[in-house]
């Protein structure tokens, strides 16, 4: 049995000493300690009844708004003092957090784009909450700030969330994020002066901007505004693709294109290169979609259907003339590379199908550049616009290359390179070149060897036989003598590959002397569209199983033991750790997951929910509900059951997996009396745009929780 010191109040030194030396744990390992007195959480008769089923959900007032509902905020507030009064006590804590504060101060640097021979880049020395938007006239070249978003919030939680050019360079349009939410406000900023027009647009999220060729304005996709009370947890419907004129306030907004119909329908609008179609991407649910394109020299003009719609995948890569070029799974599970004309919906193969998957395709000039997998390790190759194989890049090592972005006006690229234990590096490549190598931007400025570090790839065997793919890291010549504390990440689905990627808690973790495993399941896109599908609604058992292949393949190795071993996974990896949990708790020793999505009967209720039913299935539908039913996390704790101790994190603003999935699971554990704490961060999201802050303290809390249960 592993060591779990049991919380009292006494000095953390005292602490520190109970644990030392220390080789066994009570039996019930996920048992609440007597001093973790849980808040009250008061219950109601809701049920769900559908499909002639009874099943209570009785913290279904925890659905509500934290920041519009006194009683939520309450509830929440007191969860909140209790994990940080436990996590407090934990006498790693301090440790991880000094050292995380070390690995976090280095530099980063985000991917150039060349504007009227300047470049535009993101720019991070490590110092403030959110990197900073700088022009200079080589990549990389700091000669003056375009944008600086540290200096729109006091507490550095709005973000920079992405923008686009007009087409002249004079013009960047670009997203403002407040608090991770997924709402963004655009605004409008002179490239040359700095100055900002009178052009705001809100009530956006999920979509882009395309620039007009003109100039005079761009394409977005946005939403009415949400009733009073609901802007962060119903349901999104009505999306419009609008027309923004610049100099013209938005209620003048003309709208392109909409489906009264299916106002659950969401869409994308981008301007071909040739500045003649506007292609009209209109997603129902999962990653199908449907596309259209309007002729923009007629005013009379009607959309027209290029593709059956949502039958397949449909990426827009640039145009050729008439010709829409696409990288699609139509008739090729791994992916091809397609043309379209526009006027008579005839298409051809440019590049075809191969054993190996592609996971992005970008057009350069007169250029293709195509990223395969191979066993989740990509592979960039270059094709003439007719398809014809030119040569593969010669990538910096093993690891993760990404950041393909076509411009049809320059064949000058920008990639990034990164894997466990090399951080994120920027290079340019010049694709009209003969030779492949990558010229160096940018290295961080980081205090780490390398080999100090081993990766290694290994392979699991799920039930049915399917092979399944990890990546193990740890201090190079750690021995393995069935002890080693683990953290065992994974994801699978929505298409999504978890590739090998830098993480400074990763790197914490293992420089303490624990290993780090990142398991690749099905529901992701390592592996095609089979792969993808093999793990989504009624086959969504498979991506659980093969979490536990993986977890019992590394027991089996002797590099670890039940007890020893961490379920971690954040989004969907939450309920892939929610699921875990309970269905195999003689595995884990502790588990976290983070911003999860814990109850499977309403889900579809909230925000962009509905767009999950391809992967998850629709609780709506009988067969499917009942699926869904067998493992919800919500709907399976088992008061006699002994669960790993258990951290639950979320955001008050995450209005993705909206906050309520995370306060219902962890009261519903709490009220079973099993070990589960509920850490909530103020002002984030799902994610993205956490300020440095906020990434570095969820750390800390996260490591030194996993520390203290695995015996680190």
């Amino acid at each position: 049995m592993r060591c779990r010191r049991i919380v009292s109040p006494v000095s953390l030194a005292s602490l520190a000493l109970l644990s030392v030396g220390c080789h066994s744990a009570p039996e019930a390992q996920g048992t609440a300690p007597a001093e973790l007195a849980y808040p009250t959480t008061r219950t109601v008769d809701a049920r769900d009844t559908r499909h002639g089923g009874n099943l209570a959900d009785p913290y279904r007032w925890l659905e509500a708004d934290v920041r519009e509902d006194a009683e939520v905020a309450a509830w929440v507030a007191e969860q909140r003092d209790l994990t940080a009064d436990y996590l407090a006590t934990l006498p790693h804590r301090e440790a991880f957090r000094e050292r995380l504060s070390e690995l976090w101060d280095f530099g980063w640097m985000g991917l150039p784009r060349e504007v009227r021979g300047r470049y535009v880049f993101e720019a991070n020395d490590g110092d403030t909450p959110q990197p900073v938007l700088y022009v200079g006239s080589r990549p990389g070249e700091r000669e003056r700030v375009l944008l600086d978003p540290n200096t729109w919030s006091a507490e550095g939680t709005v973000s920079y969330g992405g923008g686009e050019f007009s087409r002249d360079g004079r013009y960047l349009a670009y997203a403002r994020r407040a608090g991770g939410s997924d709402w963004n406000t655009w605004h409008v900023v002179d490239v040359d002066t700095g100055e900002h027009l009178d052009d705001t647009l809100e009530w956006i999220k999920w979509s882009g901007v395309s620039w007009a060729h003109d100039g005079s304005g761009f394409y977005y996709a946005g939403f009415p505004a949400p009733a009073a009370g609901e802007t962060f947890t119903a349901a999104n419907t009505g999306q419009e693709v609008r027309f923004h004129r610049l100099g013209t306030p938005q209620s003048e907004d003309r709208v392109i294109y909409a489906n009264a119909e299916h106002p659950d329908w969401t869409y994308g609008a981008q301007v071909s290169d040739n500045g003649h179609y506007l292609m009209l991407k209109v997603w129902r649910a999962g990653a199908k979609n449907h596309v259209l394109a309007l002729d923009l020299r007629r005013e009379d003009a009607a959309p027209r259907e290029l593709v059956e719609p949502f039958a397949h995948r449909w990426s827009y890569l640039g145009s050729d003339g008439p010709w829409l070029i696409f990288e699609t799974d139509f008739d090729a599970p791994n992916g091809r590379v397609v043309k379209i004309d526009a006027r008579s919906g005839s298409w051809e193969t440019v590049v075809p199908e191969a054993d190996l998957p592609v996971d992005e395709a970008a057009r350069y000039r007169d250029l293709l550049v195509v990223r395969h997998f191979e066993d989740v390790l990509g592979r960039v190759s270059l094709y003439s616009l007719r398809g014809e194989f030119l040569r593969q890049l010669e990538l910096p090592g093993v690891g993760s290359v990404s950041g393909l972005r076509g411009d049809a006006d320059s064949a000058e690229g920008f990639l990034a390179f990164e894997s466990f234990n090399r951080p994120r590096s920027v290079y340019r490549v010049d694709l009209d070149a003969d030779n492949s190598e990558l010229e160096e931007v940018f290295r961080p400025d980081l205090d780490l060897d390398p080999e100090q570090y081993e990766v290694r790839q290994f392979f699991a065997t799920s039930p049915d036989g399917t092979r399944v793919p990890y990546f193990l890291t740890q201090k190079r010549g750690l021995e393995w003598d069935g002890e080693r504390p683990v953290v065992l990440y994974g994801y699978g689905g929505f298409n999504i590959a978890l590739e090998p990627r830098f993480s400074v808690p990763v790197l914490a973790w293992i420089e303490a002397g624990g290993v780090h495993v990142q398991a690749n399941l099905r529901g992701g896109a390592e592996y095609g569209a089979e792969w993808h599908r093999a793990g989504t609604q009624l086959q969504k058992q498979n991506v659980f199983d093969d979490f536990y292949a993986v977890a019992e393949h590394l027991i089996e190795q002797g590099v670890t033991r039940p007890g020893k071993l961490a379920a971690h996974g954040h989004s969907n990896g939450g309920l892939l750790v929610g699921v875990a949990l309970e269905q195999r708790p003689d595995l884990f020793g502790a588990a976290v997951p983070e911003v999860g999505v814990h109850d499977m009967l309403r889900f579809n209720r909230f925000t962009a929910g509905r767009y999950w039913t391809e992967d998850y299935g629709d609780p709506d539908v009988p067969e499917q509900h009942a699926a869904l039913a067998a493992y919800s996390p919500l709907h399976n704790v088992r008061a006699d059951a002994d669960y790993p101790p258990t951290l639950v994190m979320t955001a008050d603003t995450d209005d993705r997996v909206v906050p309520g999935h995370s306060f219902k699971f962890a009261a519903t554990l709490q009220a079973a009396g099993h070990f589960a704490l509920l850490r909530v961060t103020s002002a984030a999201g799902h994610g993205a745009g956490k300020s440095r802050d906020q990434q570095q303290t969820e750390a800390t809390d996260r490591l030194a929780f996993l520390a203290e249960h695995l015996g680190l």
